[in-house]
């Protein structure tokens, strides 16, 4: 847990050089279970600052060792994002897929953000919301489409985003009501449970043909 707050204090020091010194007004760290099928497959670390500027860095460590199939399978994601009015304006990535290693590089631009992916830049909306689901995506009492940002490799999905029925949240610590979401694209099929305060609790997603959950299990402040 310490080098995970580290992580995030060190993302917060490289952004206040550029917009001045700010105190942090609250920090939070969330550690999830990851199960994939059904069986324990890793966890999933997501911490959060908040700083009196108004800027939030989460910072996220994602560890998975499985067996999929007849192929043990290992996963690894470090990231942080920074976003702030609501909008994104860094992220830095770096995954290990199996061996396959991939970084994702942003910075807020005059049309949007710049995204960086192995080496191959585009232009990308302000008004993203990022794959690790951390962000609660706001009201959305009828159906409406968004863009979705893959922090592991950089790709850009439209993506429908409709609220769900309320549903119980499996071991979730987090107490209180939960609104869920549903996120569905080409190659997408999300869905995210947030608490009463907009920070997530649950995760269920679809990734080749396997059930893979995120599961909150414990809160820290």
């Amino acid at each position: 847990m310490a080098s995970l707050i580290r992580c995030v204090m060190v993302a917060a020091a490289l952004f206040l050089v550029a917009v001045g010194p700010a105190l942090a007004v609250e920090t939070e760290v969330r550690t999830f279970t990851v199960s994939i099928n059904g069986k324990p497959a890793g966890s999933h670390k997501l911490a959060y600052r908040l700083d009196e500027a108004g800027a939030e860095t989460i910072a996220v460590v994602s560890d998975v060792k499985a067996k999929v199939g007849p192929l043990n399978f290992t996963h690894t994601h470090r990231s942080v994002e920074v976003w702030k009015n609501g909008r994104v304006i860094s992220l830095d990535a770096s995954t290990n897929d199996d061996g396959k290693l991939k970084t994702v590089k942003a910075v807020v631009s005059t049309g949007g953000l710049l995204v960086t992916a192995n080496g191959k830049t585009i232009q990308s909306r302000a008004d993203v919301l990022t794959s690790t689901g951390w962000r609660f995506p706001g009201p959305a009492e009828r159906p409406r489409y968004v863009m979705i940002l893959d922090t592991e490799d950089g790709t850009e999905t439209v993506a429908r985003l409709e609220l769900q029925p309320a549903a119980p949240v499996g071991a979730s610590a987090a107490p209180g009501e939960t609104r869920r979401y549903r996120v569905t694209g080409k190659n997408l099929d999300m869905v995210w449970w947030y608490d009463k305060v907009g920070r997530p609790v649950h995760q269920e997603t679809v990734w080749g043909g396997h059930k893979v959950v995120l599961d909150l299990i414990s809160t820290t402040r």
